[in-house]
C-alpha cells in the first residue's frame, strides 16, 4: 500500500477515534487529490454518516467537485465543536427530507448562518414506532425486508415533486452550496436523494450503488450499539438481528427504487424531465455547478 494512502487511512482511523476541535478536523477540499477519499467520511461527535459526495467520476470523465455537497444523518444533536465546523467547511444551507414529525420532535441544531430547508419525504407512518416495538416483543410478524422494499418504491413513485423542488433550488439558487443534506440515518431518504443527484451528474449507476452501500459501513458501530441495546432491554429474549433491515441498506432497496423509476416513466430520463420536471438548463446547471 502506498505510504500516502497509509497515512491517510490512520489519520482517518485517528480522527474517529478522539474528540477534536474544529479547526483540527480536515476539509477533504483543502487536501491534495490523493488524500480525500480516506477522508471522505468527515469526523462528526454527533452525527452520524457524515460524508462529503466529491471525486465520484462521470462517464464523460468529469468528476463531482469536493466540498460542495455533503450527506448526512440527523444534526439535532450537535455538538459546539460540530457546528464550528460546519461554518469552517463553508456550509451555506441545510436539506431536511424528515417528516413534520421527526422535525418538530427533533429540529436540527444549526450554527446562526446556515439556511435550513425542508422537504418532506413522510414514508414512514404513524404507527411506524409501534410496530418496531412490537416486532422487537415479538408481538409482531412485521415483514421489514418488504416495508424496506416498499419504502424505497415509494420514495421513487410518490415523491417526484418533493426531489425535484430540492433539485430545482440547487439548480436556481447558487448562494445554497456547499449544501449537507441528511434524514434520520441518512441512508433511506439520503441515500435516493444522493444517488439520483449523482445520476443526474453522469456517475455511472454502479458507482453510485457503491456510495449508497457505504452506509453500512458507516454505521456499522450505530448498528451493533442499537441490535445489542434490543438484546439488553429484552432481556436477551430478542437477539435484535429482526430490525437490522431497518438500520442497514441493501442493494435490492435502491435497485427496487431504480426500478420503479423505470416502470413508470420508461427510463431515468424520463423521470428527470417528466418526474422531477427538470429542464436542460436546471440539469446544466447543476452539472456546472458540481462538476469538475
Amino acid at each position: 500500500m502506498p505510504r500516502f494512502i497509509l497515512f491517510s487511512l490512520i489519520s482517518a482511523v485517528l480522527f474517529t477515534m478522539i474528540s477534536c476541535s474544529a479547526e483540527d478536523r480536515p476539509i477533504p477540499a483543502d487536501l491534495p487529490a490523493r488524500e480525500r477519499e480516506a477522508l471522505r467520511r468527515l469526523p462528526m461527535e454527533d452525527a452520524e454518516n457524515f460524508r462529503d459526495l466529491g471525486g465520484y467520476k462521470t462517464s464523460d470523465g468529469h468528476s463531482v467537485k469536493w466540498g460542495k455537497l455533503y450527506r448526512s444523518g440527523e444534526l439535532h444533536e450537535l455538538s459546539r465543536d460540530d457546528k464550528e465546523y460546519l461554518l469552517l467547511l463553508g456550509i451555506h444551507s441545510v436539506a431536511d427530507f424528515r417528516g413534520p414529525s421527526e422535525v418538530k420532535k427533533e429540529p436540527d441544531n444549526l450554527p446562526e448562518g446556515i439556511r435550513y430547508l425542508s422537504y418532506p419525504v413522510d414514508v414512514a407512518g404513524s404507527d411506524l414506532r409501534e410496530k418496531i416495538i412490537s416486532l422487537i416483543k415479538g408481538d409482531s410478524e412485521m415483514d421489514v425486508n418488504g416495508y424496506m422494499i416498499d419504502v424505497n418504491r415509494r420514495f421513487a413513485e410518490d415523491y417526484p415533486d418533493t426531489f425535484g423542488k430540492w433539485l430545482k433550488d440547487l439548480a436556481d439558487n447558487p448562494d445554497l452550496q456547499p449544501q449537507v443534506f441528511h434524514c434520520t440515518a441518512g441512508k433511506d431518504r439520503t441515500g435516493f436523494a444522493a444517488a439520483i443527484l449523482l445520476r443526474i451528474l453522469g456517475v455511472p449507476e454502479e458507482t453510485v450503488m457503491a456510495d449508497y452501500l457505504k452506509s453500512n459501513g458507516y454505521n456499522a458501530d450505530y448498528i451493533e450499539k442499537t441490535i445489542k441495546k434490543i438484546r439488553v432491554l429484552s432481556f436477551f429474549k430478542n437477539d435484535g438481528e429482526v430490525i437490522r433491515p431497518l438500520l442497514s441498506v441493501d442493494r435490492q432497496y435502491l435497485q427496487t427504487a431504480f426500478d420503479a423509476i423505470d416502470g413508470k416513466w420508461g427510463s431515468f430520463d424520463n423521470y428527470i424531465r417528466q418526474g422531477l420536471n427538470l429542464s436542460d438548463a436546471e440539469i446544466t446547471a447543476l452539472k456546472d455547478r458540481f462538476l469538475e
